[in-house]
């Protein structure tokens, strides 16, 4: 058992957040809330814990030759902030109603690397360095590349129902 656990750390641990996440979420629904609606200081701590995660058991070695040689992780940043999102332009002229067009929007211009990215890439023996420093990159820089492209691709504000 010690040795299923030595091999499987991270997505022991990946599962054990996302199962706390989620018992948290149901029992304590205002924990991650705030009075105002907007999204509580716990949430901030995600990326940071998986960064941690996946670092503690990263070749450093890894990491500088990924700094050295950034073509991986250019082209995954690329993929995320430019391709997904000119991929989806046609596809919201297709769409039968808008909140189809702003959900496809939204989810084809928000960087999507995370935990996923960390964790296949860590199971198919992949260089870990590249998923952290195109994480780091796409996280820093989504505050800036996402309102444009929604901006561009649904305008300036949308009404969405809720309901």
């Amino acid at each position: 058992m010690l040795e299923f656990f030595q091999k499987r750390w991270f997505l022991t641990a990946l599962f054990a957040f996302i199962a706390a996440g989620l018992t948290l979420g149901i029992y304590l629904p205002g924990l991650a809330s705030s009075t105002s609606g907007n999204i509580g200081p716990w949430s901030k701590l995600l990326t940071p814990i998986v960064l941690f995660l996946m670092s503690i058991t990263l070749d450093g070695q890894r990491m500088w030759a990924a700094i050295r040689a950034p073509g991986p992780v250019l082209w995954a940043t690329t993929v995320n902030f430019l391709v997904i999102p000119l991929l989806a332009l046609p596809l919201l002229r297709i769409q039968l109603h808008p909140d189809y067009v702003a959900g496809l929007m939204i989810a084809a211009s928000v960087p999507c690397t995370m935990a996923a990215a960390s964790v296949w890439t860590r199971k198919a023996n992949g260089n870990d360095a590249v998923s952290m420093l195109t994480t780091i990159a796409t996280n820093g820089l989504c505050f800036i590349v996402t309102p444009i492209w929604l901006s561009y691709g649904i305008g300036k504000s949308v009404e969405i129902d809720t309901l």
